[in-house]
C-alpha cells in the first residue's frame, strides 16, 4: 500500500511540475512577443515623422543629417556642432555636440557609458545595440529633454531635443529617433549635404526592442 501511495505521489508531483514548465515557457513567448510588438510599434512612430530638410554638412564633413521643415539652424556655438529652433523659433530646440574619444573605443557599453558620458550621471537610461558593431544609449530629463549618444567614427556624438519644461511627449522622442534614423557618418569628412560615405543611416533599421534583460538591468541605477 506504502508503495503504491509513493508512486501515485511521486507521479502527481511529475505532472504538476511539467504544467509548471509549459505555463512558464508560455508566458516567456508570451512577453518575447508583446517586447516585438512594442519594438515595431515605436519603429513605426519614428518612421512616420516627416524630415524634408537635409541639413549641410558638420563636424567638419563627419555629419549630416534631415530634420523636419521650418527648423532653423542657429549660429554655431562652441559645445554644439550644431543647433536648432523649431518652427518661428519655438520649441522643440535640438542641440548636437561630437568629440573624439579615446584611441580604442569604438562603442558605449554598459561598462563604459557613463565615463565616456559625463551628462548621464545618475539618470536612468537604456542602452541597445544596432547591428554587430554600433551601440547608443537614450536617456532624459523627465518633462523636458529627450537625448541619444553614439560613438561613430572615432567621435562620440549626442543628440538632445529639449522642449518647455514638463512638455516632453512620446512625438517629440520619436522626431529625434527618426533624425538620428536620417544621420550620416564619415571620418574622412567628406559629406555634402544630404550625401552618403556609405550605404544607409547609422540607425537605419533601428530596433528598438533589442536589449537583453540583463544589459538593460546592469544599464538602468536602482532609484
Amino acid at each position: 500500500m506504502n508503495r503504491v501511495m509513493f508512486f501515485v505521489l511521486t507521479a502527481s508531483l511529475l505532472f504538476f511540475a511539467g504544467c509548471g514548465g509549459e505555463k512558464e515557457t508560455g508566458n516567456s513567448g508570451k512577453k518575447k512577443e508583446k517586447a516585438a510588438e512594442s519594438a515595431s510599434a515605436k519603429n513605426e512612430k519614428a518612421a512616420k515623422v516627416v524630415l524634408s530638410e537635409s541639413q549641410p554638412p558638420f563636424d567638419g564633413g563627419r555629419l549630416t543629417f534631415s530634420t523636419p521643415k521650418g527648423w532653423v539652424l542657429q549660429s554655431k556655438r562652441d559645445e554644439y556642432v550644431a543647433w536648432f529652433r523649431g518652427p518661428k523659433g519655438a520649441f522643440p530646440h535640438m542641440y548636437v555636440s561630437a568629440e573624439a574619444v579615446a584611441k580604442g573605443v569604438t562603442e558605449l557599453t554598459s561598462e563604459n557609458a557613463r565615463e565616456a558620458v559625463p551628462a548621464l550621471g545618475d539618470k536612468k537610461i537604456k542602452f541597445k545595440t544596432h547591428g554587430e558593431k554600433n551601440s547608443w544609449v537614450s536617456y532624459e530629463q523627465k518633462g523636458q529633454s529627450y537625448s541619444l549618444a553614439a560613438i561613430r567614427e572615432g567621435r562620440l556624438y549626442i543628440f538632445e531635443i529639449r522642449t518647455a519644461p514638463d512638455d516632453l511627449k512620446q512625438k517629440t522622442k520619436d522626431t529625434l529617433d527618426a533624425i538620428l534614423a536620417s544621420a550620416k557618418f564619415d571620418e574622412a569628412g567628406t559629406l555634402a549635404a544630404g550625401g552618403e560615405s556609405e550605404e544607409g543611416g547609422f540607425f537605419s533599421g533601428l530596433n528598438f526592442g533589442d536589449t537583453s534583460e540583463a544589459e538593460e538591468k546592469e544599464a538602468e541605477p536602482e532609484e
